[in-house]
């Protein structure tokens, strides 16, 4: 819990199908901005670029992944 009070982590959080809870995905991420979610192949497909941009974001401003962290 002290990495996660500290914001010492960056994780993204991906829900795909039916069957996800964006509330528990959010949680994990640390907000929104890093929680993603799709329910067929082709939105999941169109959140390649978004999540591809975070982390190219993270590789420039000292690891963070999202703004809300």
């Amino acid at each position: 819990q002290t990495i996660i009070a500290q914001k010492q982590y960056g994780i993204i959080t991906v829900g795909y199908g039916a069957g996800f809870d964006n509330g528990k995905l959010q949680t994990i991420s640390g907000g929104a901005a890093c929680s993603f979610t799709a329910t067929d192949f082709a939105t999941l497909n169109n959140q390649i670029k978004p999540i591809q941009q975070l982390i190219i974001n993270a590789n420039t401003n000292g690891g963070n992944y999202c703004k809300s962290n």
